[in-house]
């Protein structure tokens, strides 16, 4: 993964500059030069001394309210590798090394704790997922095991078996019915909830890049549940179509490991971020026409030649690479996470971010974007972190439908 150095230098970041710029309640006085950036100084709570940073930058609309509201504790030897936002928007759980651990996002306490086996024997993870309706959290250990719990009575509810290796991600189909996972054994597997145990496998990479030891897996499942990114070390995103499992697409772009995948909520569009430092969007609007026709002409496999037709209409340079990205409900505002930075974007302006968040975790692994979208959440080590997100008044409403719009094949 890429990761970049260096502290909040150049960005005026003595206190003194900070206050300067600001009136009541951390109201801009002024637009600030376009050679400087406005800082907000965010407390938890008065006579707290927790100092956080909201970095808007100045060449961009001021578009947007933030304030932090809630630190969450984590094992320090375990840093927050993934998080998610319950759908019902309650819950924020986080995965480390060593559990999953569900918070209250009105209190910010901890709900419950669920504990696996950290083995040691390799990096391992903690993937963490709930399921459509907030009742069932999916969790792995750093053996490939797949547990799904039920988060009012704490019990594990089924277990999966089938990666030889760590699991990177997980996510639910959104009518629950199916689960995929995303592994360092080089395939994505798609696993159905009210089936036998079994899987059908996704072998991700293609064959010179498994030839040469890379395998890393990130998955994501489309909102319709049709189709299926992965993110893979050999700097490529695929997309399959899960009626046939068969690959659909390969979109070529990055020169690095792609880290991250995530749909829009609209499912015609697909975020990739990874190793060289860019967030890339990739317009995927007619895929449930081209899936249609691939089915009709027999499929394809991933060594077969597959005409690249989506393409990337947006690119959003990153400092430094791209770990995690997340999407708010409308499509309008997006969240990625670096090294040290947590970045939110427009939509629209690819050019310049909206803010930066910025603390003392370092590096930053997970972000995610409540789905009301007032919530946005990093985490990393030693912890993590919620922030609340107010959008102005005056800023009009997102353009376009937002309503998944990719139908299930007959």
């Amino acid at each position: 993964m890429g990761s970049i150095s260096g502290s909040m230098s150049g960005y005026g970041s003595t206190p003194s500059d900070r206050t300067d710029n600001f009136g009541v309640e951390g109201v801009p006085r002024a637009k600030a030069p376009s050679d400087q950036r406005i800082h907000y100084r965010n407390l938890l709570a008065e006579g707290e001394d927790e100092d956080q940073s909201v970095i808007f930058d100045a060449d961009a609309e001021h578009l947007l309210d933030i304030k932090l509201v809630h630190t969450l504790g984590s094992d320090v030897f375990f840093p927050v590798l993934s998080m998610r936002f319950s759908p019902d928007g309650k819950y924020l759980a986080t995965g480390t090394f060593s559990s999953a651990n569900v918070y209250d996002t009105v209190t910010g306490a901890l709900t419950c704790t669920f504990s696996h086996e950290f083995t040691g024997s390799n990096s391992g993870s903690c993937a963490v997922c709930f399921s459509p309706d907030s009742m069932w959290l999916a969790t792995d250990g750093d053996d490939g095991h797949i547990q799904i719990w039920d988060i009012a009575t704490k019990q594990i509810m089924r277990s999966f078996d089938g990666h030889r290796d760590r699991i990177t991600s997980l996510d639910f189909s959104r009518d629950g019915r199916f689960l995929v996972s995303g592994s360092d054994d080089g395939t994505a597997r798609l696993w159905d909830m009210l089936g036998d145990g079994s899987s059908k496998i996704l072998r991700a990479h293609d064959s010179a890049s498994t030839a040469i030891g890379k395998h890393r897996v990130v998955v994501a499942m489309s909102p319709c549940g049709q189709f299926i990114a992965t993110g893979t070390l050999d700097a490529a995103v695929r997309i399959w179509d899960i009626t046939t499992y068969t690959l659909l697409e390969t979109l070529q772009g990055h020169v690095g490991s792609v880290d991250c995948v995530v749909f829009t909520p609209d499912g015609k569009g697909l975020f990739s971020g990874g190793q060289d430092q860019t967030l890339k969007h990739w317009d995927i609007h007619d895929l449930t026409s081209r899936a249609a026709a691939r089915r009709d002409g027999g499929g394809a496999n991933i060594d077969s030649e597959v005409v690249q037709a989506s393409r990337c209409t947006k690119e959003f340079k990153h400092k430094g690479g791209v770990k995690s990205v997340a999407v708010s409900s409308d499509g309008r505002w997006i969240l990625s996470s670096g090294h040290v930075h947590t970045t939110l974007w427009s939509f629209d302006n690819a050019k310049l971010w909206q803010c930066e968040l910025h603390g003392d975790f370092s590096p930053i692994y997970a972000v995610d974007v409540s789905p009301t979208g007032t919530l946005l959440a990093a985490g990393g080590w030693p912890g993590a972190r919620i922030w609340r997100m107010q959008v102005k008044a005056d800023i009009p409403a997102a353009r376009g439908p937002v309503g998944a719009t990719c139908t299930q094949p007959s």
